[in-house]
């Protein structure tokens, strides 16, 4: 396992300003080496566990099954690098106070 520096910018918007303010520390037990590692926070969709992670191409919410790795695209924007390398899965935390 390794672990990786998620910085702040890539936070969700809806985060609050302290948790902005350091960075987060992950750990990624697996994945693609060249796709960029992102904050997965877990939520109950419904009666469904999924993983919600903010996508900052198309500025919206993307929703994976819960688990750490990599993952294809879910970009509604044509143009994310995304669609050409995907996306790695680090859990972040259960989603508090929030709506999906």
């Amino acid at each position: 396992m390794r672990y990786v520096d998620v910085l702040p910018a890539i936070v969700p918007p809806r985060m609050t300003s302290e948790s902005r303010s350091r960075p987060l520390m992950v750990k990624v037990s697996t994945g693609r080496g060249d796709a960029p590692v992102l904050p997965a926070y877990e939520a109950v969709v419904g009666r469904t566990v999924c993983w919600l992670v903010w996508c900052e191409h198309c500025r919206e919410w993307h929703e994976h099954g819960p688990a750490e790795g990599h993952r294809e695209a879910h970009c509604q924007d044509g143009n994310s690098p995304y669609w050409k390398t995907g996306y790695n899965l680090a859990y972040a935390g259960k989603w508090k106070n929030q709506q999906p």
